[in-house]
């Protein structure tokens, strides 16, 4: 399935990223849960 430009935008408003640094942000914590995560295996 593929989003449209809007339809990410969107979802992104709703989790509350509206700016470019919000969205580089919660893309640092994700990768760092992330990385956590694979650590535990």
């Amino acid at each position: 399935m593929w989003l449209t430009r809007r339809e990410i935008l969107e979802q992104l408003g709703r989790l509350g990223i509206r700016t470019l640094r919000e969205l580089k942000r919660a893309c640092r914590d994700f990768e760092s849960y992330w990385y956590s995560q694979h650590q535990r295996m």
